[in-house]
């Protein structure tokens, strides 16, 4: 279920065959790829970064919608303080 959402989500593609010969994505996108490993990273025309491991895990940067995407079956964040909207989150209510 989390893998499905996960395409539909960010309209997933099979990264090494859009890479290519040429490096890149497309014409418009550029982005490097790991030989080895596969994670990447890419950089469109509307300024959208995507960074991204395997497993999947990563962050989509997108500013034509204001989003920050962060993909991770589990996230930890350490940190004193978190806000949301300006508001601070109470973080000892967390369990």
């Amino acid at each position: 279920m989390f893998d499905d959402l996960l395409r539909e989500e960010l309209a997933m593609v099979d990264i090494d065959a859009a890479m290519g010969e040429e490096g890149h994505a497309s014409a418009t996108t550029v982005g490097v790829v790991h030989p080895v490993n596969g994670a990447s990273v890419t950089v469109d025309d509307h300024g959208r970064i995507d960074l991204f491991t395997v497993g999947p895990i990563g962050l989509r940067f997108d500013p034509r919608s204001g989003k920050l995407l962060i993909l991770a079956r589990q996230i930890e964040l350490w940190c004193e303080s978190v806000y949301l909207n300006g508001q601070r989150v109470n973080l000892t209510e967390v369990n």
